[in-house]
């Protein structure tokens, strides 16, 4: 491959990928004019980051945070991977043992199909980050296989729990076990908080109960103003979260949550750039 000279690559997901070589130091410049030789296609810059001051690196590797469609990549993996959003998904079946206000509105199928929805809208291009409940990390395992993107899932699970780990969730290459806590909410809040310590492209909130509204307000506490949406048609706590005072919505999709039973539709439009 050439410096300059452009190849065009087909993806499994059906879109091409226009891989530009680069040499030297490589600038938002560089992004836009890939960015405009591929036209529709998604974009990558190649470089070769040997020699490049810190300076340059640390720049680059903002970059890579900051940009979307383009993307930038380094020859030798160790900086400027390709840039993809990352979504936080927030969700569990009720349990009916448990509190009533939460099992008595769920909407079990509902919840399976938008767990399943978000899967196939976001894990073509981007990854997906959530806590392996027994009942949701199936529904992701099968969808990352399906699609070969098991590495792009990141699935956390605390120590506290050991022993009791859906067996899905140990097929992932990227699972994370945080450290046991004091107790099992010390232990949750442990793994929640490392779950969320790089701020997400936004969140997703289907059905659920105590855990999803703790969910919500750690990234309200975390990262205030990433986009949030409950998907009430789901029931129990995404919709109590969407009735309640701690959702300010965007008034733009306050109807298509409300009302919108075709989930891959409803997180295409949320999640759009």
């Amino acid at each position: 491959m050439e410096p300059g000279r452009s190849i065009t690559v087909r993806t499994g997901s059906g879109g091409d990928v226009v891989i530009c070589p680069q040499i030297g130091v490589v600038d938002s410049s560089c992004l836009f004019a890939a960015e405009s030789d591929a036209k529709s296609a998604r974009a990558v810059v190649l470089y070769d980051p040997t020699g490049l001051r810190h300076k340059s690196r640390q720049h680059l590797d903002w970059l890579c945070r900051h940009q979307d469609r383009s993307r930038l990549a380094a020859g030798d993996g160790t900086v400027g991977q390709p840039a993809m959003k990352t979504v936080f998904l927030s969700a569990s079946i009720p349990d009916p043992k448990r509190d009533p206000r939460f099992f008595k509105t769920a909407d079990v199928v509902a919840i399976a199909e938008a767990v399943h929805a978000l899967c196939t809208v976001v894990l073509p291009e981007d990854r997906l980050v959530f806590g392996g409940h027994p009942a949701i990390t199936p529904i992701v395992q099968r969808i990352a296989v399906l699609l070969d993107r098991q590495r792009s899932v990141a699935i956390f699970q605390s120590a506290f729990f050991v022993g009791e780990f859906p067996e899905e969730a140990k097929k992932f290459p990227n699972i994370v076990v945080t450290e046991r806590g004091r107790d099992r909410g010390d232990s949750l809040r442990i793994m929640r908080e490392a779950m969320l310590k790089a701020r997400p492209f936004a969140g997703v909130f289907v059905g659920g109960m105590e855990g999803v509204i703790d969910e919500w307000r750690l990234l309200q506490e975390l990262h205030s103003g990433t986009p949030a949406w409950p998907i009430p048609t789901t029931g129990a706590a995404a919709r109590i979260l969407f009735d309640s005072r701690e959702f300010d919505r965007d008034r733009r999709f306050d109807e298509t949550l409300r009302t919108d039973p075709v989930y891959a539709r409803l997180f295409r439009r949320l999640l759009a750039p």
